[in-house]
């Protein structure tokens, strides 16, 4: 939430890149599409407050696709 109230003042429109990593080292055991959501949440709850920016993408990495199902998270979301 931090990172998204910091991006309204930095990126001025400009789009904001935010990389999924982090949740296997940390080793919480929270699933890959847990992480994705909770971004997601964030990222919908501050954009109620204001206007973030005008693009927001999550960079998902490579060797975690078999763990990261976006059919499922599209559903969820829709």
């Amino acid at each position: 939430i931090g990172l998204l109230k910091k991006s309204r003042e930095v990126c001025s429109g400009s789009p904001l890149n935010i990389p999924l990593f982090g949740g296997g080292l940390s080793r919480t055991g929270i699933k890959t599409n847990i992480i994705v959501n909770v971004i997601l949440i964030a990222i919908f709850e501050e954009s109620k407050k204001c206007k973030i920016t005008d693009e927001i993408r999550i960079i998902l990495p490579k060797n975690r696709k078999k763990d990261i199902y976006l059919s499922n998270i599209l559903k969820d979301w829709r």
